[in-house]
């Protein structure tokens, strides 16, 4: 972005983007109020975002940012103490909450990694079976019994997840 912001917000966000030829960008915006873009970076590299604020921000301007919001890239938390000496730096909600979600998945998977027999009911039950592993405990039916296919057999949603929670390698 050519121009430059009459006034450098308070409170800024960072965040990248895919954009012409399926590059990453770079974006900084307001994080309060309007939410007008005060920055969009060819690429998102250390020395072009540097550069940017340094050329185009006084001192006193950038000691007046309040808080960063990013997301995790470490990246960005290396040089943001250095362009923001005052600025907070706040991780988004959206990225934790992504990465809670993912958990999950990972475990699973490194857990199917370490078993021996694709053929097993535990195996099965973690492929085919894997939404159960995200379900609340409370939410898990405990009385009825349903089909499991993959797994060919009868049981409770309960009775299916607690023997690969025993007898199952750590993770």
């Amino acid at each position: 972005m050519k121009s430059r912001v009459a006034r450098l917000p308070e409170n800024l966000c960072f965040d990248e983007f895919r954009s012409v030829n399926s590059t990453m960008s770079f974006i900084c915006c307001d994080a309060e109020g309007s939410h007008d873009i005060v920055a969009i970076l060819e690429n998102r590299l250390t020395k072009t975002i540097r550069e940017h604020f340094m050329n185009r921000c006084t001192n006193r301007e950038r000691a007046a940012v309040k808080s960063v919001v990013v997301d995790l890239n470490a990246q960005y938390i290396k040089f943001i103490k250095a362009l923001f000496p005052n600025a907070r730096i706040i991780i988004d909600r959206f990225h934790i909450v992504q990465l809670v979600g993912r958990a999950p998945g990972n475990a699973k998977i490194s857990l199917m990694k370490k078993m021996n027999d694709c053929y097993c009911r535990e195996y099965k039950i973690l492929k085919v079976h894997w939404r159960l592993f995200h379900k609340d405990s409370a939410d898990l039916e405990a009385a009825r019994s349903v089909y499991l296919r993959g797994v060919n057999e009868y049981m409770t949603q309960q009775n299916a997840l607690e023997p690969d929670c025993q007898k199952s390698p750590t993770v």
